[in-house]
């Protein structure tokens, strides 16, 4: 039976499954889950790193519950995504690289289960790699991907992105544009900066000379700032649940390798994972046990009290959040990228 059948079935039986949330609420919480690409955890401030400044993120990570080890299903950008929005693993989804696949119709994403349950929902990606081609616009009501191509870019469409900044814009606006229809909203935020080529822009370039990919990491925090006035003019931030992590990291040289792609290490797979629940229940929390972005999706819908469809391989993590379960689990990543190329 395809994901998108188990769910029709579901609907019509969620009520019988209700998994209390951290905080009942009248009103529908929003959900905004910001995917900053090629993240490594070792380099914010809240995961120990000393050499960068991330005021925002560590905002973040006082207001909510800070993941210390997550784990990304991929190190390339679309694989990760993927597993990230349908809470399934490669092998399951069947995207394996950035190039060459799409998501099936038959799969079920975060962004369909939401709409069905009378969100609206929003798509925001900083890269042609996440352009809607590629299947992830499943169940989105806007999915922004207005990337213009010429003939060389195509080559290379890793390096077609938008900035930060103009990313946010188009997001803050949108979600600006649902307050008045008293839908609740379910917003992805990709930013693609800290991907290579790293060319941060001012003061950034100049603050991080010798390691132009901290400044990409700082830029974007700075556009974070953005989000965070856009919620609290808005008088939503008490409504709305946010989500930061990344689809995998950057080898920076590691094992031989100056990007990601090629290897499973902690270079790549280890991604930061930042959990803010509007209710602050979750503030100041430090979860040592590992998890993977593939439990992102299954938790968002526990925090929602939506069924959680069983089709989704990856787990809720409320039960860790709420500290009724210890322990680390397995976690599983995949590349195909040496085989492939």
């Amino acid at each position: 039976m395809s994901p998108r059948k188990w769910f029709t079935i579901l609907l019509i039986f969620s009520w019988l499954h209700s998994i209390p949330l951290l905080s009942q609420n009248s009103k529908p919480w929003n959900v905004i889950l910001i995917t900053i690409d090629t993240l490594r955890a070792d380099h914010l401030e809240t995961y120990g790193y000393t050499r960068i400044r991330t005021p925002e993120i560590n905002k973040l990570a006082q207001r909510g519950a800070v993941f210390e080890h997550a784990v990304a299903s991929s190190p390339l950008t679309l694989p990760s995504h993927a597993s990230i929005l349908t809470g399934t693993f490669p092998v399951f989804h069947g995207i394996q690289d950035n190039a060459g696949f799409s998501l099936s119709e038959d799969q079920l994403t975060l962004a369909e289960i939401l709409s069905e349950s009378g969100f609206a929902t929003g798509a925001f990606v900083g890269s042609f790699v996440l352009d809607s081609r590629f299947g992830l616009d499943q169940g989105f009501d806007l999915y922004l991907a207005d990337f213009q191509l010429t003939g060389m870019e195509i080559i290379a469409p890793g390096y077609i992105q938008r900035k930060a900044e103009k990313v946010m814009d188009y997001a803050t606006r949108w979600m600006k544009e649902q307050l008045s229809t008293g839908q609740p909203f379910f917003s992805w935020i990709h930013l693609y900066d800290p991907h290579a080529p790293y060319d941060p822009p001012s003061p950034f370039s100049t603050l991080y000379p010798d390691r132009l990919y901290d400044g990409e990491i700082a830029y974007v925090d700075s556009v974070l700032e953005n989000l965070g006035e856009f919620l609290r003019e808005a008088d939503i931030e008490e409504d709305t649940m946010l989500v930061l992590t990344s689809d995998h990291g950057e080898s920076l040289g590691e094992h031989g390798e100056k990007t990601h792609g090629y290897f499973i290490y902690e270079a790549t797979q280890h991604v930061p994972l930042i959990w803010v629940t509007p209710d602050g229940s979750l503030a100041g929390k430090r979860v040592a046990d590992t998890v993977g972005t593939v439990d992102i999706a299954p938790t968002v819908l526990q925090l929602l009290d939506i069924q959680v469809p069983p089709v989704m391989q990856g787990e809720g993590l409320v039960p860790i959040l709420l500290d009724e379960e210890r322990g680390s689990r397995e976690v599983y990543a995949e590349t195909h990228y040496p085989r492939l190329h």
